[in-house]
């Protein structure tokens, strides 16, 4: 791995709820990001995948465990040290309606960093805000405009141009293409590698398409039920599919839709639902919707453990099955 910029060590966070319970969206998560790496996280809807970055960026609290920052422990951080952690660690949320001040010009939104973080002049401030529109692929008329006067799609072109305007060393994207179409979402994540390539930056991106992952990523950790169940490192000329060791990766896999699909094979569907956070199972929590579940996953949680270079994953019978493959062949 290059350089380690970001390293999440046995991370926890918990809510406590009105009834007294306390509800765990995340759960002893182990997770880096080294320099220049596009590390991707991904996992249904509730999984805790977005709870996991908004604590890596500081805007959540940790439970237990603690967030290293280029070697330092920044779990703590306030005042003037959050201050430069915000400037060097970027995030862009799934929603960036909550990101631009409704009565501020894009212009003024995208000049603000060059102003308080570089004290550059409005007129250095106003070429560098227009060449960042230029970017993402917004002309310059974008700079005067309010954002009630831009689609979803644009608005998120604007909140990432920002966020990548003072060279950070860490870019979080919290479902940050979601909102555009197809065609501009490939444009922009070929803009985030463009950049990457030249700052070298690393990114930690939450994806719900486990294509584009595969495409771009040079990791992949799956989450399921606040847990990291699974983490490949993506290798030239292997698949996720071929990667994949855990049977809730597996079932991901499958449902991802394609063009190229045959449309006479049956999708395979996870049946059922996540047990709830707040009562976690004894056991595996995938158990209940695996079709490959044994007595023991009901009664003992798998821990990760590596079944190869930069693979790990936590799944009793996963962990077999690689160890079978592996084993040295006897006539």
């Amino acid at each position: 791995m290059e350089k380690q910029i970001l390293k999440l060590s046995h991370v926890t966070r918990e809510f406590e709820l009105k009834s007294g319970e306390k509800l765990r969206a995340v759960t002893d998560v182990s997770l880096s990001v080294g320099q220049g790496e596009f590390v991707f996280v991904a996992g249904e809807s509730g999984c805790g995948k977005s709870t996991l970055v908004k604590m890596a960026a500081l805007l959540e609290p940790v439970t237990q465990g603690r967030i290293l920052f280029e070697g330092e422990d920044v779990t703590g951080l306030r005042g003037k040290g959050l201050r430069q952690y915000r400037r060097q660690v970027q995030i862009v949320l799934q929603d960036p309606e909550n990101v631009c001040a409704p009565r501020m010009k894009v212009g003024r939104f995208l000049m603000e960093p060059w102003i308080n973080f570089e004290r550059k002049s409005r007129k250095e401030a106003r070429d560098m805000a227009l060449y960042s529109l230029e970017r993402v692929g917004l002309s310059e008329e974008f700079f005067h405009r309010y954002p009630h006067q831009l689609s979803g799609g644009q608005l998120q072109r604007v909140s990432i141009a920002r966020a990548i305007a003072l060279h950070p060393r860490l870019l979080i994207c919290d479902e940050a293409t979601s909102a555009l179409d197809v065609s501009v979402q490939r444009q922009i994540l070929e803009l985030l590698k463009e950049h990457q390539r030249e700052t070298g930056y690393g990114v930690l991106f939450i994806c719900h398409d486990l294509a584009v992952a595969e495409a771009l990523g040079t990791r992949v950790a799956v989450m399921y039920l606040g847990r990291v169940v699974e983490i490949m490192e993506l290798k030239e000329g292997e698949s996720l599919k071929k990667m994949a060791r855990h049977p809730y990766t597996k079932a991901l896999l499958a449902s991802t839709l394609s063009v190229q699909d045959d449309p006479e094979e049956p999708w395979r569907i996870i049946s059922g639902e996540p047990p709830s956070p707040v009562r976690i199972p004894k056991g595996c929590g995938f158990c209940e919707r695996c079709v490959e579940r044994m007595e023991r996953c009901q009664k003992e949680r798998p821990e990760l453990g590596q079944v190869g270079g930069g693979h790990w994953v936590a799944c009793f019978k996963g962990r077999e099955s690689a160890a079978a493959e592996n084993a040295p062949f006897h006539d």
